[in-house]
């Protein structure tokens, strides 16, 4: 959800400088547990998270859509597509909220909550659309036969290594779309069991 279908970052960012009287920017955001955030601006994870908190509760409305209607409509009408996050129960019903504004006429196959990553990494997928470098860890060491990630490039995951067959990085979810509708044998052909994640 975050920061692969919701460019919820841009708006934390901006909810950041408002609130400490910075000019952050996406490149600020240089690792997945934000310990440069904290050394060189002082701000903690739990701040940090604590605004995406926020963001999602108070300001849902103002978080850009960041994948294609087009691609997205296709690609749940090829095979099933969950939306899986690790929102916190209370903000669930905005990301429902969001969701039914941005993609209105898209059947998603559900939402489903993973709060810890080896979490994700177990769940029964094909193919994970997903910005985190922890998962694409976490997915590797699991070694489950079929799984792929497609990791949308960002600077906090700069780090990760293509030098699995499992992990492959685009620039984006329209990007990462647009290789799932191609390459269909990524995935199995019984649509029951044909999911992706985003």
């Amino acid at each position: 959800m975050d920061d692969t279908l919701a460019d919820t970052l841009s708006i934390v960012i901006s909810r950041i400088n408002r609130e400490r009287s910075l000019s952050l920017t996406k490149a600020d955001f240089k690792d997945w547990h934000m310990v440069s955030l904290q050394k060189e601006h002082g701000l903690s994870q739990e701040y940090t998270y604590g605004i995406y908190h926020k963001v999602w509760v108070e300001e849902w409305e103002s978080i850009p859509a960041l994948a294609s209607n087009g691609l997205l409509a296709e690609a749940t009408k090829r095979f099933s597509v969950d939306i899986v996050t690790s929102r916190s129960e209370d903000s669930i019903r905005y990301c429902k909220e969001w969701l039914e504004r941005h993609y209105k006429n898209i059947e998603f196959g559900g939402i489903v909550r993973a709060e810890h990553v080896h979490e994700k990494a177990l769940l029964d997928y094909d193919v994970y659309i997903d910005d985190g470098p922890t998962l694409a860890a976490a997915l590797v060491e699991a070694n489950l036969p079929g799984r792929r990630m497609l990791i949308m490039d960002q600077v906090y995951n700069r780090h990760v290594k293509e030098d699995s067959p499992m992990i492959t990085r685009v620039r984006d979810v329209n990007e990462a779309l647009g290789l799932i509708l191609r390459k269909g044998d990524w995935t199995k052909t019984d649509r029951t069991r044909n999911k992706s994640t985003g």
